[in-house]
């Protein structure tokens, strides 16, 4: 369960940076224009979160398979949550045109 959590979190601290330099780089959005800023904001917030979370007290409490049940939908949620918001859910400064990045 340990490897598991570990894996799960390293991939979601790579999508992260991936997603925040893509963000800071004007390549992908949210389509809100300045209000971006607000889920840039809300992005770094959670992944501060989740990172103290992790380790903070995950890395003691591996054993109760519930809490990391809950935490690994919390982050794949939350990927998925984003990951919309990008694309599909964008806003109507920039539309969703099929493709993910701004052109």
């Amino acid at each position: 369960m340990k490897l598991s959590l570990t894996i799960l979190f390293y991939c979601y601290l790579g999508w992260f940076v991936i997603i925040l330099t893509l963000c800071l780089n004007a390549n992908i959005t949210f389509g809100n224009g300045l209000g971006d800023i607000y889920y840039l904001f809300g992005f770094i917030i959670l992944f501060a979160i989740f990172s103290i979370g992790y380790y903070k007290q995950l890395r003691k409490y591996t054993e109760n398979k519930i809490i990391v049940i809950i935490f690994c939908f919390a982050l794949l949620f939350t990927v998925t949550f984003f990951m919309l918001k990008l694309t599909i859910w964008r806003g109507s400064e920039y539309p969703w045109n099929g493709c993910f990045f701004v052109q």
